[in-house]
């Protein structure tokens, strides 16, 4: 009892039992730490973050929510279910349509919900990293970076991001889970396995990077709980019996990509979202991912890349660590979905942020161990004790992170999303002000919008909320003037200002 106790680092009072009033000191002094670590990590969210819950509607905001609200609720409710179905991130219609019948197109109301979600996800990230072996300290520093990272800042301004938000709130949630009863000792049951099966579903509905939760659930078998060697037997029994449900997971992805690469409403029939497999489109993904990541301006050079990689791996296999090589999987595992993609970079990658935050804290940490060790035994240095040197380092360093993600936001995210939306939230208002109140089968022109695509089309559906009307865009389908004249409402932009004519 005695060794046990003083190796957890517990006050021991020089006799044969321990200071009760000491050992409730200690414990509530680590208490304190870490509610003071908690409210640092959620100031420095809030600090970076607070001015993303005024942000306006993004473009794509319209017409996602204006295509759940055309197909109808009851389809959104049973295509969370249909694995190899066309639906377009079923997941979405469970976050807009709820938010639109209660607030129209007040974009409050769903900022406030995105940013819940951001801040659970801090949290289901940081008992992840437990069980995945991170130590506090490395946790709580990747947590920081997992809460507000300026080179994914959109996530914090446009809504039309929450599918990103979605997913990651569902693959953290079904690793959690999965984690909790692998930790135990124990495998999967039948209801746990029903549990499991239906985060992943609500991850696959969300974003096509959950995809990529299997293999990472592989990965982690093999990591933490390989199977015993020696006979096929025992390999077959590992894979089918004890860890049944990888199969069922890898079917139900297998599902799924046809259903997104070779159904009806095939995902990879739009252009944007048709992969190109080949070495160079993954090498220019890396190069720009990374630069995001790391705050540069310009994408890496491939020297750089190969150095990162080099560093990254040698990190990660050096020691015997497991949680360190999961990390590295991480990394190399979630991009593949998006890897092949063009320009699919910024907030795309809070997924793959996971494991490189995490990578990044512990090769930090271990770092300023190292460089502390080194110090304690140099002159200068032989009378501060260790642990304050360590502990100066990494304030330095998280104090450097926190001022390198300030410029950031300052020089070049806010700019960038400073009157992100503020058209469409324009238009809006002025639709509103203006009191046209169509009646059903009533046909409505509007003349000159400044969007190209078919923003105002979708602004118009939402806003007047009237099933059976018509509404023709003269800059996408031009009438003649006898067809003008026969419209019951014409409405024309002059410069930024919108009018009705009729």
């Amino acid at each position: 009892m005695i060794h046990t106790r003083l190796a957890s680092g517990l006050p021991y009072n020089g006799g044969l039992t321990f200071s009760d009033s000491r050992i409730g000191r200690f414990a509530a002094s680590r208490r304190y730490r870490k509610a003071a670590a908690a409210a640092f990590v959620a100031g420095y969210f809030l600090f970076f973050t607070a001015d993303g819950l005024l942000a306006h509607w993004a473009p794509d905001d319209m017409m996602n929510m204006a295509g759940y609200f055309e197909r109808g609720g009851w389809r959104a409710l049973y295509s969370q279910v249909l694995i190899a179905s066309d639906a377009y991130r079923p997941a979405g219609a469970l976050f807009y349509l709820p938010l639109y019948t209660l607030f129209g197109l007040n974009p409050f109301p769903f900022r406030a919900v995105v940013f819940l979600l951001l801040a659970v996800n801090v949290v289901l990230f940081y008992r992840v990293a437990r069980l995945l072996g991170a130590e506090e300290l490395v946790a709580g520093a990747a947590a920081l970076v997992m809460s507000y990272h300026a080179g994914l800042a959109e996530l914090y301004y446009r809504t039309s991001a929450v599918y990103d938000v979605l997913a990651c709130f569902f693959y953290l949630s079904a690793m959690l889970y999965y984690l909790r009863v692998r930790a135990s000792g124990r495998f999967l049951g039948v209801g746990e396995m029903v549990t499991l099966l239906l985060l992943f579903l609500g991850a696959l509905n969300s974003k096509e990077i959950a995809a990529t939760l299997p293999l990472l659930l592989v990965a982690y078998e093999c990591i933490y709980h390989p199977p015993e060697t020696g006979s096929r037997e025992k390999l077959r029994s590992w894979l089918w019996r004890d860890n049944r449900i990888l199969p069922i997971l890898a079917a139900i992805d297998a599902l799924y990509v046809f259903g997104r690469t070779h159904g009806p409403g095939a995902l990879t029939k739009i252009e944007a979202y048709r992969p190109v497999f080949t070495l160079r489109r993954a090498i220019e993904f890396h190069q720009n991912a990374l630069a995001e990541l790391f705050y540069q301006a310009d994408p890496l050079s491939r020297g750089a890349l190969l150095a990162v990689a080099v560093v990254v791996t040698y990190a990660a296999w050096r020691t015997m660590k497991r949680d360190l090589r999961f990390y590295w999987f991480w990394i190399l595992i979630t991009p593949l979905p998006i890897e092949f993609l063009p320009g699919r970079t910024s907030f795309c990658l809070y997924v793959p942020l996971v494991g490189w935050s995490l990578l990044g804290a512990a090769v930090f940490v271990g770092s300023a161990r190292g460089i502390s060790e080194w110090l304690s035994r140099e002159p200068l240095f032989t009378r501060v004790r260790k642990p304050v040197i360590c502990g100066a380092l990494i304030a330095f360093g998280a104090g450097a992170y926190v001022w390198a993600t300030a410029v950031q936001k300052r020089t070049e995210a806010a700019p960038r999303l400073a009157r992100h939306g503020s058209r469409t939230w324009s238009i809006i208002q002025q639709l509103r002000a203006i009191g046209l109140k169509p009646r059903a089968g009533d046909r409505i022109l509007f003349i000159g919008d400044p969007y190209e695509g078919w923003d105002m089309l979708f602004i118009a559906q939402l806003t007047f909320h009237q099933p059976g009307m018509r509404i023709w865009l003269m800059n996408k389908s031009p009438k003649s003037p006898p067809e003008v004249a026969e419209m019951d409402h014409v409405l024309a932009f002059q410069g930024d200002t919108l009018r009705l004519i009729r």
